[in-house]
């Protein structure tokens, strides 16, 4: 794969997926690298249930014990109730109009749940939180979790994927910055921010790659300025 590679030739592109994602001005892989998410969610954070307060955003690790899909008699329409556990608590998980969950859970599997907790009539509880099998590198949970600018049809969880198929490509972009400027601002090579930017591995790494996106978007405004002074003198 090289950063000109059409979209379409990624893993689970199809030809509808790939005109949703050209209305995002995106057509090839160099153009997913450098679409940029907007904001992070930072579930980096793993807890037990019995640890949880309401309000907070974190990840469980936790064993799925019942699913059931039920559908609401107020507002006619489906709801999946699930009950997950660890060794020290029960919590109850539930997701609105997507009874798909219901097949996607397995019961006695265990996964990551990452999502905001709130305080209800059940106790505390997570409403339509991100999941994965339990694995060494996540990509939607358990982790500083990128959210893109999207478009109907195109979700979170699916362009999160699209882009850790691109992420390598970082390295065939080509440093533009002197080294010794790098070295003088003290911030990282563009390769390493790429990385950053899209999946951190901490929230210094995060920090230090916007540092570096920004480095950039100064540099750049001063040669812009630079080669107008010298055009008019």
């Amino acid at each position: 794969m090289t950063l000109t590679t059409p979209i379409s030739e990624l893993q689970s592109v199809g030809k509808t997926t790939a005109t949703r994602l050209s209305y995002l001005g995106i057509t090839t892989a160099g153009d997913l690298l450098y679409h940029y998410p907007f904001r992070y969610d930072d579930f980096s954070t793993t807890k037990q249930i019995r640890e949880l307060t309401d309000g907070e955003e974190v990840t469980l690790k936790a064993t799925v014990s019942l699913v059931n899909n039920k559908r609401s008699h107020k507002k006619r329409m489906m709801i999946t109730e699930v009950v997950v556990q660890d060794d020290s608590a029960q919590m109850r998980l539930t997701w609105f109009r997507q009874p798909y969950i219901a097949k996607q859970l397995q019961v006695g599997e265990e996964y990551y749940f990452s999502g905001k907790v709130k305080d209800s009539m059940f106790g505390l509880q997570m409403t339509n939180p991100t999941f994965e099998p339990i694995k060494d590198d996540t990509t939607h949970t358990a982790r500083i979790v990128p959210i893109y600018p999207t478009t109907a049809g195109l979700t979170q969880k699916q362009l999160q994927y699209f882009v850790s198929q691109v992420l390598e490509l970082s390295d065939q972009i080509e440093e533009w910055v002197p080294e010794e400027f790098l070295d003088e601002a003290d911030v990282v090579s563009l390769p390493e921010a790429l990385r950053g930017v899209h999946y951190p591995d901490t929230t210094e790494h995060l920090q230090a790659s916007l540092r570096r996106m920004k480095f950039d978007e100064l540099l750049m405004h001063q040669l812009r300025a630079e080669k107008i002074r010298q055009s008019v003198t």
